[in-house]
Formats: C-alpha cells, structure tokens, sequence
C-alpha cells in the first residue's frame, strides 16, 4: 500500500480525518505509516470517472479507497466491479457509513478516524476483503482483530514515543556535559585566581 485516495465525494471527510491524524494524538503514528494522499487529478482520473477504472487504477497504484456510502448496485457500480473483479491481495475499500456525522461530530469523527487508522495500520488483514464498513461503532471490525489492532497502535505508539524522544534526550545530555564542563571551568578559573595573590606576596 502507497497511499490512501477520497472518492470525489469523499474529499472533505477524508480532509477532516486527515486533521485528526495530524494532530498530536495520532500525529507520529500517521507520519510513520508514510503513506500519500492522491487525488482524482493527479491520477489522471475525470471527476465521472466510472467506478470500475477508479477501482483499478487504486489496485494499480497501490491506494486505499475512501468512499462515502454507496447503495447502487448497478452492472458497473463499485460494488459489482469489486463483486467481478476483487482478488485474494486486491486493496480494500473503506466506506465512512455516516460521512455527515463524520463532518458534524467532532467526537464522532475522532471516533472514526481510530478506527480507520487501526485498519490502515493492519491492511494486510483486510486484502481481499472487497468493502469494509467504517464507524465509529465496534461492530464493523470482528474482536479479535480489534485486539490485534490495538496491539499494533500500541506497539507502533511506544516505538515512535522512544524514537521521538531520542533528540530530546540526547539534547538533555549535552547540555549536561556542557554545564558539567562549564562548572568545572569556572571552578578551575576561581582556584586560579585565589593563587594569585599568594604568589605576589611570596614574591613581595
């Protein structure tokens, strides 16, 4: 997986989920999965373009597609491409149930973007799978994936959280030395002193 691409009517919700992920909760999580944000034009895609080459140009280049919830059951609907065409390692599609509430709920779209966030991170889980729903309930992901989803976002969190701190810590213990040094300098320069006037009455 390369990246992640919003359905054209998709945009704004992954844009706010996008907002999310930046913040400082999820913010080394998200950067760490190194993941691109395409769109429609970069990929070359008209904004009708029809479902089946949306869905085939996402498995080409490697994206996830977020989609809004989608009921047409047409013969070249989403739905029927992945019916026809989904393979054992094809990507999933990830279907935000409840776009508006996503948009509206601020702790609703928290919600969600933790969820979606946890099946990015276990996407190979999901291969093959065709559609996913996602809410902001525990029902669209099985429990014994949750737990291991979970277990990932914990393992991922207490690595970045030793990597980030590295600099910090380095940072600490220069500065450390520095006053250390510093300390002994002055001291140095103190007894220096103090042994000068001795000298001159000695010499006097």
């Amino acid at each position: 997986m390369r990246g992640i691409l919003a359905d054209i009517n998709a945009e704004g919700i992954l844009t706010r989920l996008r907002f999310i992920w930046l913040s400082s909760t999820w913010r080394e999580l998200w950067l760490g999965l190194d993941l691109s944000v395409a769109h429609f034009a970069t990929l070359g895609l008209a904004f009708d373009a029809p479902d089946p080459i949306i869905w085939r140009t996402c498995q080409r280049e490697q994206l996830v597609l977020i989609t809004g919830n989608r009921n047409d059951d047409v013969p070249d609907s989403l739905e029927a491409t992945i019916r026809n065409e989904n393979q054992p390692d094809s990507l999933p599609v990830f279907t935000i149930v409840n776009t508006n509430r996503v948009l509206q709920d601020r702790l609703y779209a928290e919600t969600v973007a933790e969820r979606l966030l946890e099946k990015l991170i276990a996407i190979d889980d999901f291969r093959g799978v065709g559609r996913v729903g996602c809410g902001a309930g525990t029902g669209d992901v099985p429990s014994d994936h949750r737990i291991r989803s979970l277990a990932r976002l914990s393992s991922r969190r207490s690595s970045f959280s030793v990597r980030s701190s590295r600099p910090a810590l380095i940072c600490r213990s220069e500065a450390r030395r520095v006053t250390k040094r510093s300390t002994i300098e002055e001291r140095n320069a103190k007894d220096k002193a103090s042994t000068l006037p001795a000298r001159a009455s000695r010499n006097s």
